[in-house]
């Protein structure tokens, strides 16, 4: 016997059967969105990998406080290059301005271009090379603030210097906004003559370096583990583009949704496959009577499993292909950069997905086909031995397992999903059970087509719990996506108002504190509330050194390796929300208290009560943890990691800085207020606010875009869930039938049990809603949860309409046969 090919003849005559197709449907969907997300995770990723080259201007970048030696960091393949940047007041006649001067090397960026003009607001070029000698390229927010133009001349220190171009993007400029003064570019051969730096002036120094992976790699190595205090070393990672945490957590909830859309497809799989079995029972058996081998049997519908799913997995790869060009599409405004070809892996990915969610979910159903009986011919009532539920369970979970695993990227988490899932699976199938003996037990008080589809349910048990918690997956999916999307999307606006700050001003000195508050009450402009400002570093967590007391994971972390922006305040603001511990009263002012980010926190390991030791100018002192806050950095409002109790660190040298909206029509303001206070740095935020707002609407029509193929999804397992039903409800109607029951009794019995599964669904959707929406809410996108009464109304009458609807238009064709055309064929 030529199984291979018996195997493929027989797969053509048997793709047209119900159950073959919703299963080859089921795998395209599963491989489609693995597909799809694989494809798109790929793709981004080495878009900005490709992007932070460029924007970061190196593949490392070593910083500092002081100046270093890196002639030990110099080998064949990498080249290098170097920077400084100091803050300083520049002079244009009897104008003055507070800027930050960037010193850099000839070889300047090592990736990228300095992007400027020939002229004020000009059209934006490439520029080549740097500053010469006697030359700077300035922002243009200096020429606005001084009324310079392009050709002009400043003072920097005992220097003068020629205004050569506008400077409007630089590589490694980052996302430092409060920082950040007008920025004046020289050549470091010109630093000395300034006489500016001085020893203890205030300076950063940047080392670039950019070569082949293999050297980057061996020399980012060799400097984590001899830099020193105060250093920080950048890589293409930590320097990636921020694409805000809209963009992240709509990567998580993509991921989330692709999930859920393969194990659905998984479900259906699983009942397709079922039903298909049982159906080639007889098959089978005749194929033992003809002298096939009980392992060819299983060799013949183990390769009709195999091509249905090469054929099923081949076409999702492709509409994964599509799948995600759309995706990209959909996103296109907010994706950074150029998007690289698509390559194999992800495509070889997709497709292992979809084989291993066939094997998982559909291998064994077919193996028990090996194991039917020739005597099934004469004896139509044997049924072959099942394969052990630890088996086939066993395989279908290891498959969920290996899934969740990608998808969360580790096998803790994973294993922590799955476990959750199944404790929740459990329990809601007590909780169906309950439900269908409250049904049975209150079937009396109900008419006859009630008792009907409530006996009918209750007759079938398992069955009944079964098909109760599909449709409760199914439903959970629905409602958990759109809840999800809805909640996300409504935090993200409440984050963003119209009327958000789009302007900080940092830099103020303390005795122009109350005259700036004056000239904005004077305008009427709102602000928020003034900060001081101080510069600290922390040295010791409960008495141990931060690079000891961390752990390994934690001692790359950027907040030990630099100073910090503190701060003191007497009340906690209201986009700042504890998270642990209590804030501090009025009356404790001067207690040695701190308050920490709660993410930093978490990063480094710091619980309420423990110790942390500061450094700020030289001066050290110890304080004690008193709470931890959640931070909503998207407010675009000053913001801090540590916030002190008043009267610890006041008397430390201070800068204040705020936010505050200015609308369009008013911004001439902002020339007055440059005027009156040159010293004071006014930050535009505009731009990138449009850019946030640009991502919620790509977001949303993202998230809308993959919704789609959850309902794919779950229309496939309501039609497998349907059809695994579809032999049994055939033979008891016409059995109905015959006893005397009239097709418009059959149809009111099957609406009403068609009802009860949709309500009892339903009812298990909205429960298992709440909980896995308090936890996603908690764990994953870090956003309030708040109960969602309208669920629990709406989900039960809407599972119930939608069963007796789609229950209804698949079931006709049970209710039209013949009662004759069923029993003769017993």
């Amino acid at each position: 016997m030529n199984v291979p090919g018996f195997a493929w003849r027989f797969f053509r005559r048997e793709w047209r059967s119900g159950e073959m197709r919703v299963l080859m449907a089921a795998l395209l969907v599963a491989t489609g969105i693995s597909t799809s997300l694989h494809l798109f995770s790929d793709r981004l990723y080495r878009a900005m990998i490709m992007q932070s080259n460029e924007v970061l201007g190196a593949d490392l970048v070593l910083t500092g406080a002081q100046p270093s030696d890196v002639t030990a960091y110099t080998r064949p393949g990498i080249r290098a290059a170097d920077a400084m940047t100091f803050p300083t007041v520049i002079f244009h006649g009897n104008e003055s301005q507070l800027v930050s001067i960037k010193a850099v090397s000839g070889t300047y960026p090592l990736y990228g271009a300095l992007k400027g003009s020939d002229q004020l607001y000009g059209t934006e070029t490439s520029l080549d090379g740097v500053p010469s000698t006697g030359e700077t390229w300035v922002h243009p927010r200096l020429l606005v603030a001084l009324q310079l133009s392009v050709g002009d001349s400043i003072d920097v220190g005992y220097r003068k210097f020629r205004i050569t171009r506008t400077i409007t993007f630089e590589p490694g400029q980052g996302g430092n906004f409060f920082g950040i003064a007008p920025r004046v570019l020289i050549n470091s051969a010109d630093v000395a003559s300034t006489g500016i730096v001085q020893p203890g002036s205030r300076v950063t120094y940047q080392y670039l370096f950019a070569g082949n992976e293999k050297s980057v790699r061996a020399l980012a190595e060799q400097m984590r583990r001899s830099m020193e205090p105060g250093q920080q070393l950048v890589d293409v990672q930590e320097g990636q583009p921020a694409l805000g945490n809209a963009l992240v957590r709509a990567q998580r909830f993509l991921s989330l949704m692709g999930l859920m859309a393969i194990v659905l497809s998984g479900v259906a799989i699983a009942m397709s496959a079922s039903r298909y079995a049982r159906r080639h029972y007889d098959v089978a058996a005749l194929l033992r009577c003809f002298g096939a081998r009980r392992k060819q049997v299983l060799m013949v519908f183990a390769g009709l499993a195999l091509f249905a799913g090469l054929i099923g997995s081949s076409a999702g790869v492709l509409a994964g292909v599509f799948i995600q060009a759309g995706l990209f599409a959909v996103l296109s405004e907010i994706i950074p950069g150029q998007i690289p070809a698509i390559s194999a892996v992800p495509l070889f990915s997709g497709m292992l997905t979809g084989l291993a969610v066939l094997i998982g979910f559909a291998l064994p159903p077919f193996i028990v086909l090996g194991r039917v009986t020739p005597l099934r011919v004469l004896r139509r009532d044997l049924l072959p031995a099942p394969v052990s539920a630890w088996a086939g369970y066993g395989l279908a979970l290891a498959c969920v397992l290996i899934l969740m695993w990608i998808m969360a990227g580790t096998l803790k988490l994973a294993l922590i999903i799955l476990l959750g899932a199944l404790l929740m699976v459990a329990l809601l199938g007590i909780v169906a059970w309950l439900l269908l003996r409250i049904s049975g037990r209150a079937r009396y008080l109900a008419g006859a087509s009630w008792r009907f589809g409530i006996n009918r349910l209750l007759r079938q048990m398992r069955l009944s719990i079964g098909q109760v918690l599909a449709f409760a997956i199914v439903f959970l999916a629905l409602v958990n996506t759109a809840m999800v999307r809805t909640d996300l999307i409504d935090t993200w606006k409440s984050q963003l108002p119209d009327d958000a700050p789009n302007y900080f001003l940092v830099n103020i000195v303390p005795d122009r504190v109350e005259a700036i508050t004056r000239f904005f009450e004077t305008h009427g402009i709102a602000t928020t509330q003034l900060y001081p400002m101080i510069r600290g570093r922390m040295t010791h967590i409960n008495n141990k050194s931060v690079t000891t007391a961390v752990s390994k994971e934690a001692q790359t972390d950027n907040s030990l390796h630099r100073e910090l922006n503190l701060t003191y305040s007497e009340t906690l603001r209201e986009d700042n929300k504890l998270a642990a511990g209590r804030w501090w009263r009025s009356d404790e002012t001067g207690k040695p208290w701190v308050s920490v980010e709660s993410k930093l926190a978490k990063r480094l390991g710091i619980n309420i009560g423990d110790q942390l030791r500061f450094s700020i100018a030289g001066q050290q002192f110890d304080v004690e943890v008193l709470s931890l806050r959640k931070v909503q950095w998207e407010s675009f409002k000053p913001n801090f990691y540590m916030m002190f109790p008043p009267g610890i660190i006041d008397d430390q040298p201070a800068t204040w800085m705020t936010s505050f909206y200015m609308p369009v029509e008013r911004r001439s303001l902002l020339r007055q207020l440059a005027r009156e206070y040159p010293a004071v740095s006014v930050l535009e935020l505009e731009s990138i606010m449009v850019k946030v707002r640009e991502i919620l609407v790509q977001v949303t029509r993202a998230i809308e875009y993959m919704l789609v193929f959850i309902l794919v999804a779950s229309i496939i397992v309501l039609i497998a869930s349907l059809q695994a039903t579809m032999d049994s409800r055939m033979r008891e109607n016409a059995l109905m039938r015959v006893m005397g029951a009239s097709r418009r009794q059959l149809r009111s019995g099957l609406l009403a049990e068609l009802a009860l599964l949709g309500l009892a669904a339903g009812t298990l959707a909205a429960l298992s809603n709440e909980a896995i929406l308090y936890m996603l809410y908690s764990q994953v996108f870090d956003i309030d949860h708040v109960f969602k009464w309208q669920v629990w109304l709406i989900a039960p009458v809407a599972g119930a309409l939608t069963m007796m609807i789609s229950g209804y238009v698949a079931g006709r064709k049970v209710l039209s046969r013949s009662p004759l055309s069923i029993l003769g064929n017993v």
